[in-house]
């Protein structure tokens, strides 16, 4: 917890989000990496079509909390049953 108040803190302290570009040169560095691991060109295409759609949903990719928000508030999702 204290890990994510100091992230959270650091971005308050002047960083401004971060760049639509900057994003879009990650994800190609991602699409680069995952073949050079060993998965399928088809399980990069997936993977890169999804972690676009969480961009479009506003998800800042760069952000794990802002990814888990906009994964919880996607509908059609089952909730868990405890």
């Amino acid at each position: 917890m204290a890990e994510v108040e100091s992230r959270i803190e650091k971005r308050a302290a002047g960083a401004t989000q971060p760049s639509q570009e900057r994003i879009e040169g990650k994800l190609g560095e991602f699409g680069f990496w995952m073949p050079k691991q060993g998965y399928k060109e088809s399980s990069a295409i997936q993977r890169m079509k999804r972690l676009k759609t969480l961009i479009k949903r506003g998800a800042n990719l760069l952000d794990p909390e802002s990814v888990k928000e906009v994964i919880a508030k996607q509908s059609g999702l089952r909730k868990l049953k405890p």
